[in-house]
């Protein structure tokens, strides 16, 4: 089991808690130890388990990235009264083996898509509450003028530069528009020469 959670997980972990156990296992771990995180649940069931970036570990076969697929098979072959709920998360759904998406593998497939422009201004007003200066920022305005396909770790990236960008620490509406103006948020490639 790992510690690193992704928001989305985290959001849906803490949804679903209830009277559960929730278990993080990240994708490192889950290619070793997700039998033994299994039989665990097992014994503190009801219990959640949130599998991070199975894609990471379960990759289609014809790509030679499987090396989990056979840890995923056993451990969630367990018998259907164990009272252990399993979500997976993953970026790329395309790049998992079949066998792990099969019909008993798991009841439901939800697709979370990019957030709506409403979305993006409640992110963004999450991720500036506890910042200086971030209780002044107008978030419906930065959100509007957000491109297309804006990921929750996009709006990160941006409050993290716009941080970065005043020498105090203080965001403003102002420095939110010129970080989503520059596109710096996104990281690219370049196109030939050296880089790191």
């Amino acid at each position: 089991p790992g510690t690193g959670k992704s928001a989305v997980s985290a959001v849906i972990a803490n949804e679903l808690v209830g009277d559960f156990t929730v278990m993080f296992v990240e994708a490192q771990a889950g290619a070793r130890l997700l039998t033994a995180v299994v039989e665990e649940a097992q014994h503190l069931a009801p219990a959640l388990i949130v599998l991070e970036d199975v894609d990471l570990w379960c990759r289609d076969r014809d790509s030679g990235g499987s090396a989990g697929l056979s840890e995923l098979s056993a451990a969630m072959d367990i018998r259907p009264s164990a009272r252990i709920l399993t979500l997976a998360s993953t970026n790329d759904v395309s790049t998992l083996d079949k066998a792990a998406i099969r019909t008993g593998r798991f009841d439901s497939i939800v697709e979370v898509g990019y957030p709506s422009r409403t979305d993006s201004a409640r992110i963004l007003a999450a991720l500036l509450a506890e910042v200086p200066g971030g209780a002044e920022v107008d978030a419906t305005a930065v959100a509007s003028v957000l491109p297309e396909r804006t990921s929750g770790s996009d709006l990160r990236e941006i409050v993290r530069r716009a941080v970065l960008a005043d020498g105090a620490g203080v965001v403003s509406t102002a420095t939110l528009l010129a970080e989503v103006g520059s596109g710096r948020y996104r990281a690219v490639v370049p196109s030939a020469g050296m880089y790191l």
